[in-house]
């Protein structure tokens, strides 16, 4: 702060001939307090310097400013910001402002907002790199247009001249898998090697995963195999995205036994060479065995995961319920600081709704919002249904009425 103390009695009509240096050194207070987190504090330097027209609008200031939201995660100051104080302006917008706005809009959801604005930047002539053009890669694969993803690709290598990296390809052939079109993500994969790019672990990771969750096992498997055999190491990371995806994609024996051949059994002789599991890869295999109903392994493996000092999150204790909803875990859960989220609470209360206990599914209901968990539309749909089936309509159409008056669609 001593810094922009000093920076501020600086005064242009004095110190014209270090106007240069004054704004190296606005931007340099800008970036501290940007880094630092002071966001109110670095935009409210950037409205007084404006307003007193001391120093020119500056496109690297504007940059630091929506970066900083956007590393603090305010995403809505970010967004707001920048069509404030940016857009309406015509001021001059840079590939870090360009892309850090575009990413933004992504992590909010709004795919769709993402591309346009996209499309827009380039027909402003705004100097787009491929970091840029991948949020837009991101954001079509997100919409499911992958072929679209594909096809401003090819316009980024070829009418752009930008020359592609690795992250691009993952993104691409990331989105393929999602949409099951193996066989294009397969030439991607081929494309980028002849390149000469060098696959990594997140590349692999990403193809791995998308063929087990498109039923290809031995594919999946096999991948891993080339990926040791190229000397790129699988990760705890490739696991847990390969045994997700051979459950999702109902390979649930596959992976079981994937999980056992990686050697978590301590009784091993070689305990170095054991890849031990993570929170992620328990709660996995919980969920497989729980799908199996083979409820008596999926609890030893809760017992196992905490003898290991693993600590089951909320999203283990969901498995646990929906498949369980005998089991008490609410003291346990209070214990290890854990707060219920909107799906633990889901599932409590479509259980309740699914056995006729509609007066519990109520309780859970309000304790859900008293603890400030805020509904989505799919508490509220159990609940109406529930009604309908025990013939109370009017209870149906309050349910209903609330859920409208909050903005819920149904």
């Amino acid at each position: 702060m001593a810094a922009l103390s000093i920076f501020c009695q600086f005064r242009l009509d004095v110190y014209k001939d270090t106007y240069l240096l004054l704004v190296k050194a606005y931007r340099r207070v800008v970036r501290g307090l940007c880094n630092e987190m002071k966001m109110d504090a670095a935009e409210r330097l950037v409205l007084e310097m404006e307003k007193h027209g001391r120093i020119a609008h500056d496109v690297c200031v504007y940059s630091e400013i929506i970066q900083g939201h956007r590393k603090d995660m305010n995403l809505h100051r970010a967004l707001r910001f920048f069509l404030d104080e940016v857009a309406p302006r015509r001021r001059k917008i840079n590939r870090v402002i360009a892309s850090s706005i575009l990413q933004c809009l992504c992590l909010m959801g709004m795919f769709s907002e993402a591309y346009h604005l996209f499309m827009e930047f380039r027909e402003k002539k705004v100097s787009l790199d491929r970091f840029c053009y991948n949020v837009a890669f991101d954001a079509l694969v997100k919409l499911g247009k992958v072929e679209d993803a594909i096809k401003l690709f090819r316009e980024m290598t070829g009418e752009q001249g930008i020359a592609p990296f690795v992250v691009n390809y993952t993104t691409l052939i990331g989105g393929c898998c999602l949409q099951g079109k193996i066989h294009d993500a397969h030439d991607l994969m081929i494309e980028m090697e002849e390149t000469g790019k060098t696959p990594d672990t997140v590349i692999y990771n990403v193809l791995a995963g998308g063929l087990a969750r498109n039923k290809r096992a031995q594919e999946a498997l096999g991948t891993l195999k080339i990926m040791e055999g190229r000397g790129v190491k699988p990760t705890s990371v490739t696991h847990n995205m390969v045994i997700e995806g051979l459950i999702v994609g109902g390979k649930t024996d596959v992976a079981e036994a994937f999980y056992e051949s990686l050697g978590h059994d301590k009784s091993r002789e070689n305990e170095a060479s054991m890849i031990i599991p993570d929170l992620y890869t328990y709660t996995a295999m919980i969920n497989a065995y729980c799908r199996k109903d083979e409820l008596k392994e999926a609890y030893a493996l809760f017992q196992e995961m905490k003898q290991r000092r693993i600590f089951p999150d909320v999203v283990t204790y969901t498995v646990l319920l929906h498949h369980n909803p005998e089991l008490d875990v609410k003291r346990e859960m209070k214990a290890l600081g854990i707060k219920r989220d909107l799906h633990y609470y889901t599932v409590l209360i479509d259980r309740q709704c699914k056995t006729g206990e509609l007066e519990d599914a109520e309780r859970i209901f309000c304790e859900m919002i008293e603890s400030g968990v805020e509904p989505d539309a799919a508490p509220y749909t159990a609940l109406i249904a529930r009604c309908c089936r025990d013939g109370s309509i009017r209870n149906a159409d309050i349910v209903l009425e609330e859920m409208l008056e909050k903005g819920i669609e149904p």
